[in-house]
C-alpha cells in the first residue's frame, strides 16, 4: 500500500462525481423555439459557406459577465432586426461561467445562459476545448470552433452536429487547411455519453468544417498575401472550403 501511495495520484487531492449530462439537459431543456432557431440557423450559415447565400456571417465575441453577457444579446437582437437581409449574427461567449463555481454548476450556469441568449432570438457557438463539454450544450448551437492544433480537438469536430471551424493563425492555414480532411473521415476517440459513463465515441465525419484565421501574423508578414494564398489552397481543396477571417482583438470584439 505504501508503494501504491507512492505511485498514483501523488498531487491530487480529490476526485468528485461529474454530473451526467442528460440531468442537466433534463433540468435545463430546450423547446420547439429555440431548436427551431438553432436549426435555420445552422442551415442559414451552411449556405453562406457554400456561397448560395450573399449576406456576410458575423460571430461577436464577448468576454464580458453573465449580466454583460445578456445585455449583449438583447443589443445583438435589436440589430439582427434590422440587418437581417445582409447579416447573419452569432453569439459566441468566451467564458460564460465563474470561476468560483464547482464544474458541475458552471456546467449549469453555461447551459442556462446559452439558453437564455437563444431565447433572446439570437444563435450562439462556443469554442470547445476538451471532448466532455459538448453533450451539456451541443444542442443549443448553430456553430462550433476549436483549436486547429489540436488532434483531440479535430477528431471531436468530425462528431460534432454542427458546421465547426478549426482556428489557426493566418501563417499556418496550409496544416489547417490539410486538417480539414481529417475532420471530414470518421474517428475514435474519448468522451462522454449523455448518462455520464466515460467511453469511446466512433464518428462518421464532419464535412461541414471550415478554417478560421485568426488575425494575428508573423513578423514583416503580408497579410493579404498570406489570405490570398490561403483563399487559393481552400478553392482548390476536396470539399473546396470556405474560410472565415477572425478580426476580434482578443477583449470581446468582433470576429
Amino acid at each position: 500500500m505504501a508503494d501504491e501511495e507512492r505511485l498514483e495520484n501523488r498531487r491530487v487531492t480529490h476526485v468528485s462525481a461529474l454530473l451526467p449530462p442528460s440531468c442537466v439537459v433534463e433540468e435545463l431543456p430546450g423547446d420547439d423555439q429555440i431548436y427551431t432557431l438553432v436549426i435555420d440557423t445552422r442551415e442559414q450559415l451552411l449556405s453562406i459557406l457554400a456561397g448560395t447565400n450573399d449576406r456576410l456571417l458575423v460571430v461577436v465575441q464577448s468576454n464580458g459577465t453573465r449580466e454583460e453577457l445578456l445585455k449583449l444579446a438583447q443589443e445583438v437582437s435589436k440589430l439582427s432586426s434590422t440587418t437581417r437581409e445582409n447579416l447573419l449574427l452569432i453569439l459566441e461567449p468566451h467564458e460564460i461561467s465563474d470561476s468560483d463555481v464547482s464544474i458541475n454548476q458552471a456546467l449549469r450556469l453555461s447551459r442556462a445562459l446559452l439558453l437564455q441568449v437563444n431565447r433572446e432570438g439570437v444563435p450562439t457557438a462556443y469554442n470547445f476545448g476538451d471532448t466532455v463539454t459538448p453533450q451539456y450544450m451541443a444542442d443549443l448551437l448553430s456553430w462550433a470552433s476549436v483549436s486547429a492544433q489540436s488532434e483531440m480537438l479535430r477528431e471531436l469536430v468530425s462528431g460534432l452536429s454542427m458546421p465547426a471551424g478549426l482556428r489557426a493563425t493566418v501563417a499556418d492555414a496550409p496544416s489547417a487547411l490539410n486538417a480539414l480532411e481529417l475532420c471530414a473521415n470518421g474517428h475514435h476517440f474519448l468522451g462522454i455519453s449523455s448518462e455520464g459513463l466515460a467511453g469511446i465515441v466512433s464518428s462518421t465525419g464532419n464535412t461541414d468544417a471550415h478554417v478560421v484565421l485568426e488575425a494575428s501574423l508573423p513578423r514583416g508578414a503580408d497579410a493579404a498575401t498570406l489570405i490570398e494564398q490561403a483563399c487559393t489552397q481552400a478553392k482548390a481543396s476536396a470539399h473546396g472550403s470556405a474560410l472565415m477571417i477572425d478580426v476580434s482583438t482578443g477583449d470581446g470584439a468582433d470576429a
